[in-house]
């Protein structure tokens, strides 16, 4: 009895999610919905900051666009794989966020230079090449940001596909958020010190990233005990079936080879005597 109280007790223990992990989910989703700010605020001043030196807002927006979707798409396909290889995909998150804000800050600067080595009416192949070499390195590592939280929260297939439905809501949400947000501050505060404000908040979220990395608020799956822990009492009780059955088994067999030990032992008596039971009968009968 108390053998299966106890197996009872480690499948509900090992079924139970403890509350560290309900942490780390709540955790990795404020991750995707804070993080989502930044970076449409990045979008929306390059956007900007491009139309200024190229004139026109609609040849900026394109190339912006097709720079920034263009290397989250490149970013979520190349990297994506090291928070698969990692033990710690929060670590990942973090490293890619800050890395994505230090260059946020470095592009204003990057851009103007650059611009000035155009011609004065330059051609739109060389604007494109101009704002991919000064975006790509930045939107590159914002797209391997959401494999790795999702790498984070996802134990089973099961929890991996409703996971990348709140991952993605949320920083979706944040982006929504990212942009009125980058359109309120730009004429207060200019472009450069916005993109400064919200690669700071980048390099903020990094750090929590990081130190709650560091004090095991992580999502990763456990090492799968084994069956026969798992099973408990139910693993034992199969175990002891399947040797009663080979122990049955083992006696039918015995009472088979028996039987025909006395078949054949019959059957040889009556050649010897070269009688049939009705003879023997008969001759019985006779002798009365």
């Amino acid at each position: 009895m108390s053998q299966g109280i106890q197996a009872a007790r480690e499948v509900e223990s090992s079924t139970t999610p403890p509350p560290a992990r309900t942490t780390s989910r709540s955790l990795f989703l404020g991750l995707a919905l804070v993080s989502g700010a930044p970076a449409l605020v990045y979008q929306v001043v390059w956007s900007r900051e491009v139309a200024l030196h190229f004139g026109s807002q609609l040849e900026a927006v394109s190339c912006v666009i097709v720079a920034f979707f263009g290397g989250l798409a490149l970013g979520a396909w190349k990297l994506s794989g090291l928070a698969d290889r990692s033990s710690s995909p929060l670590r990942i998150y973090a490293a890619l966020e800050a890395g994505a804000g230090a260059w946020a800050i470095v592009s204003l600067p990057l851009l103007r230079e650059w611009a000035g080595w155009l011609p004065a009416v330059p051609s739109l192949p060389a604007q494109l090449a101009l704002v991919i070499a000064g975006l790509l390195p930045a939107t590159l590592l914002l797209g391997g940001t959401l494999p790795a939280l999702l790498r984070g929260v996802a134990r089973d297939p099961e929890e991996g596909a409703r996971g990348a439905g709140w991952l993605v809501g949320a920083n979706t949400l944040g982006a929504v958020l990212g942009v009125g947000l980058g359109a309120v501050a730009m004429p207060s505060l200019g472009l450069s010190s916005t993109l400064r404000a919200a690669a700071g908040t980048a390099l903020a979220l990094a750090g929590v990233a990081f130190v709650a990395a560091r004090r095991g608020h992580l999502a990763t799956p456990p090492p799968a005990p084994p069956a026969a822990e798992q099973l408990g009492g139910e693993g034992r009780n199969d175990q002891r079936h399947h040797r009663g059955a080979e122990n049955t088994k083992g006696l039918t067999s015995d009472r088979a080879q028996r039987a025909q030990g006395r078949g054949g032992r019959g059957g040889g008596g009556r050649r010897v005597h070269g009688r049939s039971p009705r003879r023997q009968r008969r001759r019985q009968q006779g002798d009365r």
